[in-house]
């Protein structure tokens, strides 16, 4: 019976060491449960500044691409206006020197037009001096057969 008894407090000795180490142990999860909860919201409040930080810049990104993008569709309506501009210049020039061509070429055509005419009048007045030789020609020979008849 003494035996028993002394197993009996053993075994409640036992319970009571269990217990009070069951006891511990749940207090030193809680513990690290909580710690865990202290970690997470450490965590989380720099998992969402590290975020709304990444929007600024972002968005502090896009708004300078989009003032570069700006300023390069600026820059480039600059130039297409100055090569427009180049162009009707160019163009401007080339239909007044394709006129004062026009007007030089229809002088050169008046000028070739007066020298044909004054060739063909040339060439009537050269042959009316030949046809005058002729005609002289013949009357002199025509008085020289009338003095050689009237002499024979």
């Amino acid at each position: 019976a003494l035996l028993l008894a002394k197993m009996a407090d053993q075994h409640a000795a036992a319970l009571r060491d269990a217990e009070e180490g069951r006891a511990l142990l749940l207090a030193r999860l809680k513990e690290q449960e909580e710690a865990q909860e202290r970690r997470n919201a450490v965590l989380t409040a720099r998992v969402g500044a590290l975020e709304e930080a990444l929007v600024a810049r972002v968005g502090a990104q896009e708004e300078a691409l989009q003032a570069k993008l700006a300023e390069q569709e600026r820059a480039y309506e600059r130039r297409v206006a100055a090569l427009l501009e180049r162009a009707e210049r160019d163009a401007a020039q080339h239909a007044e020197s394709v006129a004062n061509l026009r007007a030089e070429l229809q002088e050169q055509a008046g000028q070739v037009i007066s020298l044909v005419r004054s060739v063909k009048l040339l060439r009537k007045d050269i042959m009316g001096k030949e046809d005058d030789r002729e005609g002289a020609e013949e009357h002199t020979e025509g008085l020289q057969e009338q003095g050689d008849a009237a002499a024979g």
